[in-house]
């Protein structure tokens, strides 16, 4: 019991460090802005936001054959370094070998949020993408790095939703004689962002996360395309999409809301799944490919007798290496009866081909069990009929 005790305890401080961790770890708009078709992207500084205007959303000089069906709004843009330069503030930073290598992680730049607006500039706030890196900044510097618990972003996410909405009541249509598009009866006329509202929502980003970055640095719109010819569905872009009341998600992280949901079984007594991920394999479990046993194990698992039926159609020379075949046929003997199983490699090795391997098998042996069955009706569980008489199962 103790000893259970102790284990989730272990296993909830990992969690809580590697939760800490996600907060910190920045989007990288650099995956928007090094791209070939620069003619979708804009770069507004904090200059031109004076005389911006409606019409300023229709000048992306785009190809005939598209039509501007969207924009993605980037505020609160600054350097990834500025991240490291708070952290050295107010955390012990110790010596490293792999100096360089850090420091060229943290260049390039990052962003407080994304936005989306419909064709006509007018903003949509369901969902609004935040990142956790600059909330996170600002509470560390105020309350320290153990003010990061768990709930806290949660909290603070909601008053970022409020604050969105009072930004959202607060607007009012635009005048007719600065709308681009003839109103519709019944209709407010179109009310794109103005550059004020612009740098408001820029101001309302940096009040919230308590974080300000260097000065002067610009904002990006990205232009959304579509072909000219495909129909859009009824109502896709009509008047009421910024009437929705603001939610957030998370633009920075995959992995923050599920690592709370992992830390909350664990309190609550479960051992998730994950737990098999976080422990280390016992020392009698784990094989030196190396050594003499190490090679029996690669024997063993490559036997054809092991090989999977399934196999992704490609070209010959796309077929599984050495060690992807090794990992297969594993994960496949690991998994038989549930699990988890990782398999880890730098960028460019092959996890992923690996991964459409097991599907390919995956789908072949479901196809096998189905096979073998009398009728299309034998696939499903039992029906269980459930009746009730004045309001009480019987």
């Amino acid at each position: 019991m103790v000893e259970a005790i102790q284990q989730r305890q272990r296993l909830i401080d990992i969690l809580e460090y590697w939760h800490k961790i996600e907060f910190f770890i920045p989007f990288d708009l650099d995956q928007i802005t090094d791209v070939e078709e620069v003619w979708r992207l804009r770069w507004i500084k904090p200059f031109q936001l004076a005389s911006w205007h409606a019409g300023d959303f229709h000048k992306f000089v785009i190809p005939s054959h598209l039509k501007i069906s969207g924009y993605r709004l980037y505020l609160g843009l600054f350097d990834r370094s500025e991240i490291a330069e708070v952290c050295a503030r107010v955390l012990p930073t110790p010596e490293s070998d792999d100096e360089d290598e850090q420091r060229g992680a943290m260049e390039g730049r990052s962003c407080f949020a994304r936005m989306e607006l419909n064709a006509r500039g007018e903003p949509l706030f369901d969902p609004v993408s935040v990142s956790t890196v600059p909330w996170a900044l600002g509470r560390t510097l105020e309350q320290g790095i153990d003010s990061l618990a768990l709930g806290a972003f949660e909290a603070a996410r909601r008053d970022l939703a409020d604050r969105l909405d009072d930004f959202r009541r607060e607007r009012a249509p635009q005048p007719r004689a600065q709308s681009m598009e003839p109103t519709e009866p019944g209709h407010p006329p179109p009310a794109p962002l103005t550059g004020d509202e612009i740098q408001a929502l820029s101001e309302l980003f940096t009040q919230w996360a308590g974080f300000t970055p260097q000065p002067g640095q610009p904002l990006l719109l990205e232009v959304l395309t579509a072909k000219k010819e495909v129909r859009e569905k009824p109502n896709a872009d009509n008047d009421d999409d910024g009437e929705a009341e603001p939610t957030i998600d998370i633009l920075n992280s995959f992995y923050i809301e599920d690592i709370e949901r992992a830390i909350h079984a664990l309190r609550e007594g479960a051992v998730p799944l994950l737990a098999s991920y976080l422990e280390p394999l016992a020392r009698d479990q784990r094989i030196d490919v190396y050594t003499d046993a190490g090679r029996q194990a690669l024997l063993r698992q490559l036997h054809p007798a092991r090989g999977n039926r399934g196999h992704w159609l490609s070209q010959r020379e796309h077929s599984m290496s050495l060690m992807q075949q090794f990992a297969i046929n594993a994960g496949l003997e690991a998994l038989r009866d549930g699990g988890l199983f990782a398999v880890n490699g730098p960028p460019g090795t092959g996890k992923t081909t690996l991964l459409r391997e097991l599907f390919a098998e995956n789908i072949v042996r479901r196809a096998a069990v189905l096979a073998r069955l009398r009728t299309s009706d034998d696939a499903f569980l039992p029906k269980e009929q459930v009746h009730f008489a004045n309001g009480r199962q019987t």
